[in-house]
């Protein structure tokens, strides 16, 4: 084999490596965080592709009172900006164990952070400051976010 054919295939050996090596490391760092409110109200937020953050609310028929309802389903696209800011409420709750408890109650808020198969949980106090901080969070950027409409995936704007 020639040095200059050797070369070629060295070349291009290494930039396979580094694509694998690039696209695994994007295909691992897929995170789901999903927090459920304590009225059972569902907040998912996505980073697969667009960055989203949906809104899945209790309606009467399965709420507890039988008569609660949580508002209407909204999909929003959200920026990185925004997604850093509840990642960040999303990991100060999970890190702060005084302020969790081992089993859901009314009121509690639900955790789940999904990182490819793995699933970690964790049951927020009713009322605690971190409880309190993310659902003002998420309400926040809902409230301000680019609606994606689920069935026909066209975009406006959420007022």
């Amino acid at each position: 084999m020639s040095k200059l054919r050797f070369q070629k295939l060295f070349i291009l050996v290494v930039i396979f490596f580094c694509l694998t090596l690039t696209l695994g490391c994007k295909m691992n760092s897929n995170v789901i965080y999903t927090y459920s409110d304590g009225s059972g109200n569902t907040y998912i937020i996505n980073s697969t592709g667009e960055k989203s953050l949906e809104y899945n609310p209790v309606k009467p028929h399965s709420s507890s009172s039988g008569t609660y309802d949580g508002g209407d389903y909204r999909k929003i696209k959200i920026s990185e900006s925004q997604y850093k800011k509840i990642v960040s409420n999303f990991n100060k709750a999970a890190s702060n164990k005084k302020n969790q408890i081992e089993n859901r109650v009314m009121g509690s808020g639900l955790i789940i952070i999904q990182e490819n198969e793995n699933k970690t949980k964790y049951i927020l106090k009713p009322g605690s400051p971190e409880q309190l901080e993310l659902e003002k969070t998420l309400k926040e950027i809902l409230k301000m976010g680019t609606y994606i409409n689920f069935l026909s995936q066209c975009t406006f704007m959420y007022i």
